[in-house]
């Protein structure tokens, strides 16, 4: 793959290795848990004002926490990613290791501090999230995301903190919470079983024990398709109308994916539930159309200008 050799690009390889794109999942959701708590999710979208200060802020926390979350990942994955295909910084050279856990410390120092800000019941929540996607999830001795059922829990935990952090600006319990979220932590848990199916070789060449690895991309496919019928069911029994239009739209990517088993199938069906999910959470925040436009057109602009290469896309590759 031919790779630009421009200072200016090289340069942006420390912004883009923290994965940007990937970003948005977790923004989405953590609007789904503002939206949740304040009962915005039950409604059809009525916009306030193109301007959520709070809102950014935690945009900005939280893409520090994904982040360093992301670069402890490659940093311990450099063999992995080679074998899948997956990103090329690492290893191929293009970057400084050294650097990169310079810059994870000052991301997971920067995401707490701002965190602060907000009080202790914020600060809390990302702490332990933190504490889940950059340690527990990727280093020694835990190693979460070597396993088949530990690294399952571990990513669809990372989704319902990410619900957290927006149910965190609110005075809202957390049994509450605990209650209303079980619908997005079983979604989530159904994509994180379809993001694991492209990584399959990968794992299985490294001695990992993913979930896919261990039970087959065919029964992981199953499994995705029965969690993904519980999210809608729990999401029609506790009113959470946004997420069950979501998961209403993606019924047929869904069943091709069970029908045919394919991986570009199951691709398919991940990308256009986080494309359905965030288009329509984006309904109801216009800042967050603008900025998913942005980082789109910038994620494009920089993966082709750099290596050649497609990246994102909504193929089933």
């Amino acid at each position: 793959m031919p790779a630009s050799s421009s200072k200016t690009l090289r340069r942006l390889d420390y912004f883009f290795i923290l994965r940007p794109i990937l970003f948005i999942p977790g923004w989405t959701t953590t609007l789904a848990g503002y939206m949740a708590a304040t009962g915005q999710a039950k409604h059809w979208p009525v916009w306030n004002g193109l301007w959520y200060p709070d809102m950014m802020g935690l945009f900005i926390s939280t893409a520090m926490l994904m982040g360093s979350g992301f670069l402890v990942n490659q940093l311990r994955d450099i063999e992995t990613d080679r074998i899948n295909k997956k990103l090329f910084f690492l290893h191929d050279g293009s970057v400084n290791p050294r650097i990169l856990i310079l810059q994870a410390i000052l991301l997971s120092v920067g995401c707490l501090v701002m965190a602060s800000f907000w009080g202790e019941r914020m600060l809390v929540v990302h702490f332990f999230g933190w504490l889940l996607i950059a340690v527990l999830y990727n280093l020694p001795p835990f190693r979460l995301k070597d396993r088949a059922v530990t690294g399952l829990l571990a990513n669809a935990g990372m989704g319902v903190f990410a619900l957290a952090y927006g149910w965190a600006l609110s005075d809202q319990s957390w049994l509450l919470f605990l209650i209303t979220g079980f619908p997005y932590f079983i979604f989530n848990g159904a994509l994180c079983v379809l993001t694991m199916i492209p990584d399959t070789e990968g794992d299985a060449a490294t001695s990992k024990k993913t979930f896919t690895v261990r039970y087959g991309v065919t029964f992981s496919m199953y499994t995705a398709f029965i969690l993904f019928c519980i999210a809608a069911i729990t999401a029609f029994i506790l009113d959470q109308y946004v997420l069950l239009v979501v998961l209403v739209s993606v019924i047929p990517m869904f069943i091709f994916m069970v029908i045919r088993k394919t991986k570009p199938d199951a691709i398919r069906a991940l990308k256009f539930s986080i494309f359905s999910f965030t288009s329509l959470v984006a309904m109801y925040f216009p800042f967050y159309i603008i900025l998913l436009i942005f980082l789109f057109v910038c994620t494009r602009w920089y993966f082709k200008a750099r290596f050649d290469f497609d990246y994102p896309n909504l193929q089933g590759r």
